[in-house]
């Protein structure tokens, strides 16, 4: 049994799959096709990083009717709260009712957490802010991106805890495997724990990111950030933290319940065992050459972290640093880091990245404790950012750092 609900089909498991499980009826097999083996067959194709967030979740199969029906209520409800910005004005921060649905669905299943995403910036983009003439404004295309640009960093960042979040815990918990001879009592507890902290850690280290990173949804446009739009994150987290703890209790207690043999696992296996089957090919994204996609990821680092630039040198200074990194860690410009790059990737992930914050934090402090006393911009802020891009690469260096082979384009 593994921590993470991507347990694999059993060595038995037909090539072809008639129906998703004989536990269910033939009506409701068409409709777990629909919801969970389709979508992600054709996410995979396109993307894998899309893939795994569609199928995060897949032990709500267990559940036929709870499966079926949850991605599309969670569809609808984000619309809603998009469309008509239930207890906020202007962004998702100033809301509790959001944040505490959003840390709930986020938690429970990345999949979840992305169909809200969906109706939520479907409603919000086109019918909270239907008003697409620039025409009136002296520079419309400026106007337009002033006003456009920073809802999707908005989305993103709400993204970041609804999809991001779940699998960078189930990734990170899924070291956390006591020895076999501990017994099944000690594997209980290290994945309720080890998802419990993981979770609380993450929830908070979100919570203190986002009220400077979405300044661009007030300051691209001239305005200044509202005093609701960082108080529940900054000053009232606690029962956010509640709600996302109490989740991801639910969520790995749910997971142990499919990992029993009988009926509610019989019927994961087999989603499981359909989307194993599948016919795999290169996701697309990875058929992109290595430079354009480098580029490209490291400008939509540039574009989150825009919150932090107060002037176009610190936004190029951190432009810059950010290509650098993105560019060393798919090994297209030589760094000299030796055989640390082999010794590090052995370290367990969640080890490099405890020891990554420790450090960070002691940076930190010092630059905190000098700089805010000379300053009162964002700089002691991007020094701290800067500084933890670096630490992070040296402890994730990246792709493979052994020779690769020839081959053209890839």
């Amino acid at each position: 049994m593994a921590l993470s609900d991507s347990r694999s089909p059993p060595r038995s498991a037909p090539t072809v799959t008639p129906a998703v499980s004989p536990a269910v009826s033939p009506a409701v097999s068409k409709l777990m096709c629909l919801v969970w083996i389709t979508p992600v067959i054709r996410a995979r194709n396109l993307s894998l990083g899309l893939a795994l967030r569609m199928v995060d979740g897949v032990y709500m199969t267990a559940w036929p009717a709870l499966a079926v029906v949850a991605p599309a209520v969670c569809v609808a409800l984000g619309l809603a709260f998009g469309w008509q910005h239930f207890g906020f004005r202007d962004v998702f921060s100033e809301s509790w009712p959001m944040l505490v649905l959003g840390t709930f669905l986020g938690v429970m299943s990345a999949r979840l957490g992305l169909a809200f995403l969906l109706g939520f910036a479907l409603g919000d983009f086109f019918l909270a802010h239907p008003d697409w003439d620039w025409s009136h404004r002296r520079e419309p295309v400026l106007a337009l991106l002033a006003d456009r640009v920073p809802l999707i960093i908005e989305y993103a960042l709400f993204g970041l805890l609804l999809t991001t979040l779940p699998l960078a815990t189930k990734t990170l918990v899924a070291e956390l495997r006591p020895p076999g001879h501990w017994g099944r009592p000690s594997f209980v507890v290290a994945a309720l724990l080890g998802h419990l902290g993981v979770t609380l850690f993450s929830v908070y280290l979100w919570a203190q990111t986002v009220p400077i990173l979405i300044r661009p949804v007030f300051t691209w446009d001239g305005g200044q950030p509202p005093v609701g739009a960082m108080k529940i994150l900054q000053e009232q987290l606690w029962p956010l933290l509640l709600v996302a703890g109490a989740s991801s209790l639910l969520r790995v207690t749910l997971q142990m319940l499919t990992a029993e043999p009988g009926p509610r696992r019989d019927r994961v296996d087999a989603v499981l065992a359909r989307l194993s089957h599948a016919p795999f090919q290169r996701p697309l994204l990875d058929k992109v050459p290595r430079w354009p996609r480098a580029l490209c990821g490291a400008a939509w680092a540039c574009l989150l972290l825009s919150g932090l630039f107060e002037t176009w040198v610190a936004a190029g200074l951190m432009g810059a640093l950010i290509v650098l990194l993105y560019l060393a860690r798919e090994r297209l410009i030589p760094v000299p880091l030796g055989g640390w790059a082999r010794w590090i990737v052995k370290v367990p992930l969640l080890l490099r990245i405890f020891a990554g914050i420790v450090v960070v934090s002691l940076v930190a402090r010092v630059v905190l404790a000098y700089e805010l006393r000379q300053t009162q911009t964002f700089r002691p802020l991007l020094i701290v950012t800067a500084v933890a891009l670096i630490v992070f690469y040296l402890l994730n260096p990246g792709r493979s750092v052994q020779p690769e082979p020839a081959r053209g384009g890839a």
